[in-house]
């Protein structure tokens, strides 16, 4: 019965509603006949108490004198007078010592309940009001107490009355609320379970139930019309889906063909750049090596000059093809980063190195700083590094017509990052030009490409390396002042790494080996022949893949330690003959080299079975790294080149110089290549054997300017002498450091050094040749 009760009153809120009014009736009217029923006791008790006392009273009054005289018989006649009193159970009168005077009592029924008054007994006097004794009176309280049981079954029986008039009422009034309740419940349950045909409570009343009914048959008509609405918007939304599938099939076919048409253009874009680059480095390269053999073989001065010019503008036109390759490479998001522990020093001066004869020629002043504070060896990419840096000198030296360009590598405030901050007093940039600067195919203004000449991509292929790095390329620049670009690029310090010197000698590194090259243009045959056999190899050349094979298989493949060919080729390409080597001479070494310089390229060469490509034009020793890398040399052959001295520079050419030139870096720097080293020497004897004259000239007419501009230039080529206290004086009179009455000083003491190794170094060459005349 509880668990039933409990459900209902769970389920049902009339249920609620009426077992909680008639808890409140009954408790109302139970608490109302209980307040009236202790009412009605309180008046019946103080109504005997006071009834008492006034007989109390009256009795010591008609006691007062009796008592003042010693009366006892009038004493015992007036207590006796209250024996008739049905509710004086005892009566006892005292005098004014204690002492009973009179005690009369009547029988008490057990466990009867008596109500005592105590009254003192007086007597007035004319003078003064004398206390001659007390009464006390004894009643009971039965006549009390039944009238209090007849007033509480009254109180009872009429609360019962109205608990159950007012239950009854209640009752009534509620069913004429929960019935249209109910009535409304039931039709909101049935609209909201979809049911929107449903009999709902008329709306004839007039009160809230009536405009709640007349609210829900509004509601009801609102949603049959929401659902008719529904329904014509559902079958006009699959009309519309259907038509929206079709359109979207229509547009995915189209999209497929842009995308088609896009890819097309893209890889006819790619073709073209490859091309491109395959067309021009393919005569470029047979341009280079002939200028590097002139370079290296041309004992006159002049035509030593004009070859330098000439690879000095084919490298600049190699630049421009590395840009345009660097930049497609970079949007089709193929730029790789090659991350290797380098010497940072080297790579800041290697740019620096590269820069500093075109920042000679027009006279500006070329300063870098590397700090203190920076690490030996870092962690990065060098070639993009030094990449980077070249670019941004290059630019600073090409946009600068006067003053001074400079580096300054430091670390970041900020982070661990490595800062490079390229600065100089060029033309400048205003605002608008700076925001543009970093856009492709974009330069300051319309008339610097005409002016200055470039392609506008160095900038937008710096910061991408930066930024892919990790790092970011900012620039401040004010019109007719300069510029100023930070390099910011998270560069890791690591352990310091151990190089291998390079040998003072030079030395055949190819030689012993046998090498089969396969190349159509007869250029450039003859500049890989020339190349190869410097180096002490043997060569045998092929025009076309298929001579090629039939060299190895009339020869045998054991004749040739590797074999380097070309890619296009008439008859057979070079992927088809890696592809016949590598199938039938598996473990003899084929390195392509293309004019190619896309990763595509090199990954299309690894799959044919080479081992490596190389790009034209030829670098010399990465070409001899990549061979070595794939060949063993014979012993005696390694042996031998351990210990030749081929090309020595004079020994006591060296005795005289070495006090004012480290010879050691300087083959360092050179890589041991004397004859090079006789042509830099050469050429300072022919263009600076006036030079000494000329500062003395400058101190005594105190030309500041021709002696700045004479130690700039004797700076350059101190350095590239490694004439370390050479470099010193004529960097110290160029930056002037110091004070300016020490110039004068320093100029005549750079005149006298710069002459004695003038001397020294003209003694040597005479001396070396006068023993070649005697041999």
């Amino acid at each position: 019965m509880i668990e039933a009760l409990s459900h209902r009153w769970r389920s049902s809120f009339r249920f609620k509603l009426i077992l909680a009014t008639i808890v409140l009736i009954t408790l109302t009217v139970t608490i109302y006949s209980g307040l009236l029923f202790w009412h009605h006791a309180r008046a019946s008790e103080t109504g005997q108490k006071e009834r008492a006392t006034r007989l109390a009273s009256l009795l010591a009054e008609s006691l007062a004198l009796p008592m003042y005289e010693f009366n006892s018989l009038a004493v015992e006649a007036g207590v006796k007078a209250l024996e008739s009193h049905a509710d004086v159970r005892r009566v006892r009168v005292l005098d004014s010592a204690g002492k009973v005077v009179v005690d009369r009592a009547n029988p008490a029924e057990v466990g009867e309940v008596l109500l005592t008054i105590k009254k003192a007994i007086t007597h007035k006097t004319p003078k003064r009001q004398l206390d001659v004794g007390s009464i006390e009176l004894a009643f009971s309280r039965t006549s009390l107490d039944a009238e209090l049981y007849n007033a509480m079954f009254e109180t009872i029986i009429g609360g019962l009355l109205m608990a159950v008039a007012t239950i009854c009422a209640a009752l009534w009034a509620f069913r004429s609320l929960t019935r249209p309740l109910a009535q409304i419940t039931n039709g909101l349950d049935q609209l909201a379970a979809g049911q929107t045909y449903v009999a709902l409570p008329d709306t004839e009343r007039r009160d809230e139930f009536g405009r709640m009914t007349t609210a829900m048959h509004r509601f009801r008509d609102a949603l049959v019309e929401r659902r008719q609405a529904e329904e014509a918007i559902r079958e006009s939304e699959l009309r519309h889906r259907a038509e929206l599938e079709q359109t979207v099939v229509q547009r995915t076919t189209q999209l497929a063909e842009a995308k088609e048409v896009a890819e097309a253009a893209n890889r006819a874009k790619s073709a073209f750049v490859a091309n491109m680059s395959h067309e021009i480095r393919t005569p470029l390269n047979a341009v280079l090596g002939l200028a590097k053999m002139i370079v290296r073989d041309d004992s006159n001065p002049r035509s030593v000059d004009t070859a330098n010019r000439i690879l000095q503008a084919g490298e600049h036109l190699l630049g421009v093809i590395n840009e345009i390759l660097d930049f497609s490479k970079i949007e089709a998001g193929k730029m790789q980063i090659d991350v290797q522990p380098f010497e940072l020093a080297a790579a800041v001066n290697k740019a620096v190195e590269l820069v500093r004869d075109r920042a000679m020629l027009k006279r500006l002043e070329f300063d870098s700083h590397i700090g203190i504070d920076l690490p030996g060896w870092v962690r990065g990419d060098r070639l993009r590094v030094e990449q980077i840096l070249i670019n941004l000198l290059s630019n600073a030296v090409k946009f600068t017509q006067r003053g001074e360009v400079s580096v300054a590598v430091s670390r970041s405030r900020e982070s661990s990052d490595i800062v490079f901050r390229i600065s100089d007093t060029g033309i400048g940039m205003s605002a608008d030009q700076v925001s543009r600067l970093f856009s492709a195919f974009e330069q300051a203004d319309s008339s610097t490409t005409r002016k200055y000449g470039g392609t506008g991509l160095g900038l937008v292929i710096s910061r991408s390396l930066a930024v892919q790095m990790g790092g970011d390329i900012s620039v401040e620049s004010f019109p007719g002042v300069g510029s100023t670009f930070t390099v910011s690029l998270p560069l890791a310090a690591v352990t310091a790494q151990t190089r291998a010197p390079v040998p003072r000698v030079r030395v055949q590194r190819l030689k012993g080996l046998r090498v089969l090259a396969a190349e159509d243009i007869e250029l450039n045959r003859f500049v890989l022949e020339d190349l190869l056999t410097n180096e002490g190899a043997t060569v045998d050349f092929a025009e076309d893949g298929e001579k090629a094979l039939a060299l190895i298989t009339s020869k045998g493949a054991e004749v040739y330690d590797v074999v380097l060919t070309d890619i296009q080729m008439p008859i057979m390409d070079g992927y088809e003959l890696a592809q016949r080597i590598a199938q039938t001479w598996p473990r003899l070494p084929i390195i392509g080299l293309t004019a190619h310089a896309m990763s595509e390229e090199r990954e299309k060469c690894l799959a044919c079975g080479m081992v490596a490509h190389v790009i034209k034009p030829i670098e010399e020793d990465l070409l001899i790294a990549t061979i070595l890398q794939y060949c063993d040399l014979p012993r005696e052959v390694v042996a031998a080149a351990s210990v030749q001295t081929a090309d020595q520079p004079p020994m006591h050419m060296l005795h005289d110089v070495r006090r004012l030139i480290d010879w050691d870096a300087l083959m360092h720097r050179y890589k041991g290549r004397t004859a090079f080293v006789e042509k830099l020497i050469a050429t300072l004897l022919r263009t600076h054997g006036d030079t000494p004259r000329k500062l003395r000239e400058a101190v005594r007419s105190r030309d500041t300017q021709t002696m700045k501009f004479l130690a700039h230039t004797l700076k350059g080529v101190s350095g590239n002498l490694e004439a370390g206290e050479l470099h010193a004086l004529a960097k110290k009179i160029h930056s002037g450091e110091g004070e300016q009455s020490d110039a004068p000083v320093l100029t005549l003491e750079l005149a006298d050094s710069l002459e004695n190794l003038l001397e020294m170094l003209a003694r040597g060459t005479a001396a070396k040749a006068a023993s070649a005349a005697n041999d």
